[in-house]
Parts: C-alpha cells; structure tokens; sequence
C-alpha cells in the first residue's frame, strides 16, 4: 500500500516504513490487547493497518516509532514482549517512548495537521 502523496509530503519520515492493509498481524496483535484486531502493529520494517483505520499522522508516526525500535536492537521484539508482559501494553515503556515520539513529531508543525481523515 502506498500513503497519500500529500501525508508523504508533510511526514516525509514515513517514507521509512512499508505499509500493508489487512492480513494476520492486525488479528493477532489485536488478539493480544482481547480485541477483534488492533488498529495497527509493526513487524520490523513493515506497518499492518486494519481494514479500516485511518491514515491519522500520529498513528502513523507512533508505528514508525516501532520501525526504529525493531532497528535498534536485534533483541527488541523479545524486549518488546518482555515489558508487555511485566508492565502490561499501556505501560510498556516502548509503546510509552512511540507516543511520545508521534507527540512532540505532530507538535512540532501542527499546521500540517489535516483537517479530515485522509
């Protein structure tokens, strides 16, 4: 799947990531939270949306946030795990550290915030 060339123009980082619709992921990270699916989870350099999720900038931004992680360290998807399980996901200081990251991104020029979903 391709983004929309004007979020790819506002958030040129996101250019970083692959993206996909549908599939497995979704189901099972949404499994893991005891929901249908979730709105989006990433596995390595690749972000799986749900069916019907929204492009917002900051999911976007949040799961790009993952694609670093999964890049700096071999290790992070046991980590990853590993914190979810002794914290719990909401607690889990890389989903912490993500919506922070998205955050201070979506901050940092909220002119570029669209108006709609795109």
């Amino acid at each position: 799947m391709r983004l929309p060339d004007e979020l790819a123009a506002l958030y040129p980082e996101l250019r970083e990531a692959r993206y996909r619709r549908g599939g497995l992921p979704p189901r099972l990270g949404g499994w893991g939270l005891g929901q249908r699916h979730c709105a989006a989870i990433t596995l390595w350099r690749t972000v799986y949306l749900a069916p019907h999720t929204a492009l917002h900038p900051e999911l976007l931004l949040h799961e790009l946030r993952h694609v670093h992680q999964f890049r700096a360290s071999i290790a992070f998807p046991v980590r990853y795990l590993w914190e979810s399980v002794r914290r719990g996901y909401h607690r889990n200081r890389y989903e912490t550290d993500a919506q922070q990251y998205a955050a201070r991104r979506v901050r940092a020029d909220p002119s570029h915030l669209p108006t709609q979903d795109v």
